[in-house]
């Protein structure tokens, strides 16, 4: 039998009132439970819980958000905690910014014969300040690819990608990319000649103010454009000398472009169909 214990009188009540908070606790732990289990299924399945008929989520005791007795609107000095039930997510593009390299020649000088010798620089430094490749293509895609006047070229590259490029630059840039890609210009005209089938057609653009065509060939798997002034056979001549003598030639009928020597001639079949409803209106 183990022997007793004295203690002192406020430590037996410190110890009663300690053993009747526990109690308490204890007692309260299974409603926290089905608390805790409620709001894990808030969060898994939003407002309405599985677990009941009730919905919870429009419950006040298992509402998620701290009781607020004060007005609506914003609350000074007030923090909001995540609840988890939601996210928010909104897309950022960084800024962009032109990184820029300088080149310097370094040069040493012996201690003995006294001969100074100096470094060169890559063979691609032309200038004292030019733009690299990288800075290069985005005014020769905008061009090309979008038809994007130089002057919104230049707006462009300097409000997004903080590049500053001159009109004139651009105008070089694009040129030389031009003389760059013409192996594979011509390679795409080979190919046009070549097949068995092209479809002809041309689209008004503006040069400098003035009306001109885009002649554009194409068949299966390439695109061949071309500026033109006008839309004479002359202007397709220019182009195809020889004309189309291997393969069938698909137009609008054009009379420049019936006048093309071709294997064969295909009539637009949109064309046709188009010229066919306008017969079935004005006869019906």
């Amino acid at each position: 039998m183990e022997s007793p214990i004295t203690i002192s009188r406020k430590e037996y009540d410190n110890l009663k009132r300690g053993n009747s908070d526990l109690k308490d606790r204890l007692a309260r732990v299974p409603s926290q439970i089905v608390d805790l289990q409620i709001e894990i299924e808030l969060l898994r399945n939003g407002r309405k819980s599985n677990t009941s008929f009730q919905d919870y989520g429009r419950s006040n005791k298992y509402n998620l958000r701290e009781k607020n007795t004060e007005k609506s609107g914003g609350q000074k000095e007030r923090s909001l905690k995540m609840s988890g039930t939601s996210k928010e997510i909104q897309q950022h593009i960084p800024p962009i910014k032109a990184k820029f390299i300088e080149h310097q020649p370094y040069s040493s000088t012996s201690s003995r014969c006294n001969t100074q010798t100096t470094s060169g620089l890559a063979s691609r430094l032309k200038a004292n300040m030019q733009h690299g490749n990288n800075a290069q293509t985005p005014a020769d895609y905008l061009s090309v690819y979008q038809y994007m006047p130089s002057n919104r070229t230049i707006h462009y590259l300097k409000g997004i990608m903080s590049i500053f490029i001159s009109e004139g630059t651009i105008y070089t840039i694009i040129k030389f990319m031009s003389i760059k890609g013409m192996p594979a210009y011509e390679l795409i005209k080979e190919k046009i000649a070549a097949s068995h089938t092209v479809d002809g057609n041309e689209s008004v653009i503006k040069n400098n103010g003035d009306k001109a065509w885009f002649r554009v060939f194409r068949n299966s798997l390439c695109t061949f454009i071309k500026a033109a002034l006008s839309r004479r056979y002359r202007s397709i001549v220019e182009t195809f000398s020889n004309g189309f003598p291997i393969l069938v030639y698909v137009s609008d009928r054009l009379s420049a472009q019936l006048k093309i020597d071709t294997k064969a001639k295909q009539l637009c079949l949109a064309h046709l169909m188009r010229e066919l409803k306008s017969f079935e209106a004005v006869l019906y």
